[in-house]
């Protein structure tokens, strides 16, 4: 992972995310909605992220109406204090909330599940335990 001390950028986690494979598109905004790197083309909105943020408080609507991401709904998979699941087919979501920002993570046709999950939960971890 890339240091919290500010030798790399934003955008650098992105690149290392999506190049480990496991991670199709990768996005962090802050808890606000505000993006700070992504992915190209892959454009989560600030009402999208306010509803993550909801959701991680009190997942009923998240449940109910499924996880938006770049237009995307993904069925809601699991909800917990850190980390939501979503899947639609064979393609899904993870997303970690860490203390100033979300972490989202989007699985592509033909990656594994789990390796998404890995690492979007070891990213939280990471930035969690910097303050982040």
């Amino acid at each position: 992972m890339p240091s919290a001390s500010g030798t790399n950028t934003w955008q650098d986690y992105v690149e290392i995310t999506v190049q480990t494979g496991h991670v199709g598109k990768f996005a962090v905004h802050g808890l606000l909605g505000d993006k700070w790197a992504s992915s190209l083309g892959f454009q989560v909105t600030k009402a999208e992220i306010a509803s993550l943020v909801r959701a991680f408080i009190d997942p009923s609507q998240l449940h109910k109406y499924g996880i938006k991401l770049n237009g995307v709904t993904y069925v809601t998979l699991k909800v917990d204090k850190d980390l939501i699941l979503g899947k639609k087919g064979s393609t899904g979501c993870a997303i970690s909330k860490c203390k100033q920002c979300v972490a989202i993570g989007v699985y592509d046709e033909g990656m594994h599940p789990g390796g998404c999950t890995s690492i979007i939960m070891k990213l939280g971890d990471y930035l969690r335990e910097a303050g982040i």
